[in-house]
This record gives C-alpha cells, structure tokens and sequence, in this order.
C-alpha cells in the first residue's frame, strides 16, 4: 500500500523528451466534475473494451471518483496530460505487497503521436516497480483488441493465457465472466491474461 500520488510523472519518448504527463486523480487542483465529464464520455465510447457494459452519466462517475477511486490506497488512476489538455488515462487496482493489476487504458482523445500510449504504458509499469514492492504486474486485453495487443506485446508482457468469457446481463448492465464450460447458447468473447515480472523488467 501507498500514500496517494500528489505529483505529475513526466513521460518520456526513447530520446528521453517529455511528451506528455501522468497526473493522478487525486491532484487537489483538478475541477472534478469537469473531470467526470470527460471520463463518462470516453467510457461510453469504450464500452466495449470493458468487463461490464453500461451507461454511464457525470453523476455516477463522479460518485465513482470520490467513493472508489479516492477512497483507497490501492489503486490510482492518471490522466494522460498531452499540451494542457486531457486524452485519456491509465491507473493500477488491486495492489498488495506483491502484486498490482494495471487497468483502465483508454486514449479518449487525437492528440500527441502515435505511440503516445506505449510511452505511458512504460512509465507507469517503470514508476511502479520503482515506487512500490510488487514483484509482479497483472494485465488483461481482449483478444480481438489488436491495437492493444500489440502495444502490450511491446511493452513486455508476458503469458498470453486465453480464457473464455461468456455474456451475463442483469437489466441494464451487461458483464463478460469466467467461464470452462459453456453452452451452445452462450454468447462468448476470450480475453487474454498477462504479466509482467520485476526481474525480468529492463526499460530504465
């Protein structure tokens, strides 16, 4: 566990340029509900990129900032900072002595260049390692998200173990579980689960 992050992490390309910052949620200067604003609009545009599926208003996410995401030590959420202006984010849940899942991916704006993500997916996995005692990094990305699987092909991730999911929907919402063995009915996605371990991390 940490105390929650009060500063910007610059992000460097491999000339060692800064172009761009991770800024954590919990910046005491951010106007949160402009803040939600931007989140509810690029989750619903992601949806599909998600466990669960469903509507989301500025209301419930900033509920969901100030109830889940500033309420814990064990997790944190950054804004990707491209020329003053936000386009997307990266966080990390989950995390114990051990281990942390990295989560939350999403590049809800144009802006900056193309591999703009993979430079953040760097620094958070090297400020990780470098901030915290986990000796292991958790992913997960669908199999049919080829973007994401090259970009975390690149950034070192490891064991590609495919699980099968199956669709479950309660009212509104829709969420893709676990499932060994489904049947003829079900409606099935697969998502891959990967990691990354500290000895073998070498960016910086």
């Amino acid at each position: 566990m940490r105390d929650k992050i009060t500063n910007k992490i610059p992000v460097e390309n491999n000339d060692g340029i800064t172009i761009a910052n991770l800024i954590p949620i919990s910046f005491n200067e951010f106007d949160l509900k402009h803040i939600a604003k931007l989140l509810s609009k690029w989750r619903n545009n992601n949806k599909n990129c998600f466990l669960t599926e469903f509507e989301v208003t500025e209301d419930s996410t900033l509920s969901w900032i100030n109830n889940f995401w500033l309420s814990s030590d064990n997790q944190e959420l950054f804004l990707v900072e491209f020329e003053n202006r936000f386009v997307g984010h990266f966080g990390y849940k989950n995390l114990t002595e051990s281990s942390v899942l990295l989560d939350n991916a999403i590049r809800g704006e144009p802006g900056g260049e193309a591999k703009l993500f993979y430079y953040v997916g760097l620094t958070l996995i090297d400020w990780i390692f470098k901030n915290t005692s986990v000796n292991r990094i958790d992913g997960a990305v669908f199999d049919d998200n080829i973007p994401a699987i090259m970009m975390n092909r690149q950034l070192g991730f490891e064991g590609w173990e495919k699980v099968i999911l199956k669709k479950v929907k309660d009212k509104n919402n829709i969420s893709w579980q676990k499932t060994v063995n489904p049947n003829e009915h079900d409606e099935l996605r697969s998502m891959f689960e990967i990691h990354i371990n500290r000895i073998n991390w070498k960016h910086r």
